[in-house]
């Protein structure tokens, strides 16, 4: 996506989501949370965010979240597999 164009939620069957509130950016509502976007970017070179504390919790726990949801209401089947590493 360019810096131009804005994304858009969708809600339903292809209508827009209505909010009676302002969304306001994500980098912001990150920074609130103490979300360090400069510190990550410092060590990965890229537009990324640093989690701990508080804030590390929220991908794993949007991750099972999801996971659960498919797995009760969709159909889905959890499947874990096996990393395995060659030794060099």
């Amino acid at each position: 996506m360019d810096k131009t164009s804005q994304p858009t939620s969708k809600c339903g069957a292809g209508s827009s989501a209505q909010f009676d509130f302002t969304p306001k950016d994500h980098v912001a509502l990150g920074e609130r949370i103490g979300m360090d976007f400069e510190a990550a970017g410092r060590i990965s070179g890229g537009a990324v965010r640093s989690d701990d504390g508080r804030t590390g919790e929220a991908p794993r726990a949007l991750a099972q979240f999801m996971l659960d949801l498919h797995v009760a209401d969709h159909g889905y089947a959890k499947l874990c597999t096996l990393l395995v590493h060659a030794r060099r």
